[in-house]
């Protein structure tokens, strides 16, 4: 049977943040964790029933209502519940008592509550808290994110004068590439490039700018450059840079040295299950799926933590590239159990769903040399190619039934807008063969959600959702 090509970048590594909790100054610290910071490790693990409790308990009993209802805020934008977010919000606001350094944790609020104004459509009232904050600490990320608002908008001269005015006040890498991604995703790549280009001019001062300045590389296709940066940062350990210097090999088709690299990120300790994983990926781009999926059972045997959801995630991808959908479907209702905030597993899931209602046109029996194939033509050419659907005209081995709008012989699901020869879930608007949900800008191999960010790019992981942030503390 004919396996279903795995798209580059469609399968990845996630990182995983350093995670911290927002807190009001105190005059004692204790060495035990309190329930706010108990129910901000729940949170990060998606155990919102459990951290709801913890926070409860913050605002009734340790008489901490600020940070309690913060928590509950970010549960509710999780839970797109964001006019009830938007009113814990409020109450956090109005529990900040009036310590002289509490204005950090004051912007923090103001961040998420801008977030779920504009998850909820109310893109005046994000503006009126972005316009709040311009003159605070964290300046550079409010003119980042009210740019990202009038680009939405479609008011771009002025998203142009805030990402200005954002990169004077803050010049790290991250937010040239948040920067870029707004533009590719309107459709100005052009703008965006010049952005990276400047931020290219920026000389590294540390092994983590390398990195960086290898994501920037890569992003522009420059792999040579980036391959520069990148067998660097690996040589001073960056978390990261082994993964992505990885993904350059294979982008380059030269699967031999990536797989020497994750060999030799398998056979070290601490990067273990990134070896793995990476031997995975080459194995997928093989079109060894069942290699694939024991690179993965050994990957999963030897560490915990964070790689796991990406070696869970790509041993979905690999029984749907064996076309066991089945499987990938009872998988990938584990996964989302584990981690039901991964927004490009809810994605996938949707394009599981599909072939499990059997909109996937699996290849016909071959005909018998004694029996001429069942003649499958409906005569009617719907897409207007000159090719009636049911047929295989292209010789592909799949029917052309439903809609070929991009005469690639495969069914189109919902299109394949990039002409990659891929369903496109969504679409793939940037043509970079990744379901648009936002691009992979920072390398992990996986859709970076951030058309909704409301901050969090100082995420040193490269996890640059508000949404996505496990209840770290941007504010300071």
């Amino acid at each position: 049977m004919k396996g279903m090509k795995i798209t580059k970048k469609r399968a990845g590594l996630f990182c995983a943040a350093v995670l911290s909790a927002a807190l009001l100054p105190a005059c004692g610290q204790s060495t035990m964790p309190t329930s706010y910071e108990d129910g901000i490790e729940a949170l990060r693990t998606g155990d919102y029933t459990t951290a709801d409790t913890l926070f409860r308990t913050a605002i009734d009993v340790d008489g901490r209502a600020a940070e309690g209802h913060r928590g509950q805020g970010i549960i509710a934008i999780r839970q797109e519940r964001y006019e009830e977010a938007i009113e814990y919000f409020n109450m956090a606001l109005e529990e900040i008592p009036s310590y002289k350094d509490s204005a950090a944790f004051r912007e923090d609020i103001l961040f998420y509550q801008a977030e779920a104004y504009h998850r909820s459509g109310q893109l005046d009232r994000a503006m009126s808290n972005y316009n709040r904050l311009l003159d605070g600490k964290n300046a550079g990320r409010a003119y980042l994110l009210r740019g990202k608002l009038y680009a939405e908008e479609g008011k771009f001269g002025q998203a142009g004068q805030d990402f200005r005015k954002a990169v004077e006040r803050d010049s790290d890498y991250e937010v040239y590439l948040q920067i870029y991604e707004v533009y590719t995703s309107n459709n100005r790549q052009a703008d965006g490039a010049a952005f990276l280009k400047e931020g290219m001019t920026k000389k590294p001062s540390s092994p983590e700018e390398y990195y960086e300045l290898g994501r920037i590389s890569y992003v522009l296709g420059e792999y040579a450059q980036a391959k520069t940066y990148l067998e660097r940062a690996v040589k001073e350990n960056v978390s990261g840079a082994l993964t992505l210097l990885g993904r350059v090999y294979l982008e380059e088709n030269d699967i031999e040295k990536a797989r020497a690299l994750f060999l030799e990120g398998a056979s070290a300790e601490a990067t273990q299950g990134v070896g793995y994983n990476g031997l995975a990926l080459c194995a997928l781009y093989e079109d060894k799926y069942d290699e694939a999926i024991n690179y993965i059972k050994s990957g999963m045997a030897t560490l915990n933590g964070s790689v796991k959801e990406a070696l869970r995630f790509n041993e979905i991808v690999a029984y749907e590239c064996k076309l066991d959908f089945e499987t990938a479907a009872a998988r990938m209702e584990s996964f989302l159990k584990l981690y039901p905030e991964n927004e490009d597993a809810l994605r996938e899931n949707i394009f599981i769903q599909s072939r499990l209602e059997g909109s996937y046109a699996a290849p016909p029996p071959e005909a018998s040399s004694e029996q001429p194939a069942e003649n499958t033509d409906i005569s009617v050419d719907l897409d207007g190619d000159g090719i009636p659907e049911g047929v295989d005209a292209d010789g592909d081995g799949y029917l052309d039934g439903g809609l070929d709008e991009d005469g690639d012989g495969y069914i189109d699901s919902t299109w394949d807008k990039d002409n990659d020869g891929y369903i496109d879930t969504i679409w793939d608007m940037d043509g970079d063969g990744i379901i648009d949900g936002g691009v992979d800008l920072d390398g992990d191999g996986l859709i970076d959600t951030i058309a909704y960010n409301s901050g969090a790019y100082g995420d040193s992981a490269g996890n640059t959702d508000a949404a996505y942030d496990d209840g770290t503390y941007y504010g300071g």
